[in-house]
């Protein structure tokens, strides 16, 4: 298993503002998700950047179905799926 650093505060928040998701995070990391919420509960500082990050991703994804409300070629159910999936969002 990779060790913490300090480093992966900036590394998580730069995936995830770019609408990345945990996965994707911890991929990054190249470390598995339940090291992710090991870390979180480990390390107030990775904590808090995941939390920032996640807040950036919501609203990327927010705004990528904006970008895509009349496009007919957009995976509109694949946008559902992740909000509701990652974001606990139940519209």
């Amino acid at each position: 298993m990779m060790l913490y650093n300090e480093e992966m505060c900036e590394r998580v928040i730069a995936v995830l503002s770019g609408g990345g998701l945990l996965e994707d995070a911890a991929r990054e990391l190249s470390v598995d998700t339940d090291t992710i919420v090991l870390w979180r509960s480990s390390f107030p500082m990775f904590d808090a950047a995941v939390e920032a990050g996640l807040i950036f991703s919501e609203e990327w994804w927010t705004e990528e179905g904006k970008r895509n409300l009349h496009n007919p070629s957009y995976d509109g159910e694949r946008w559902y799926r992740v909000m509701h999936e990652h974001f606990g969002r139940k519209e």
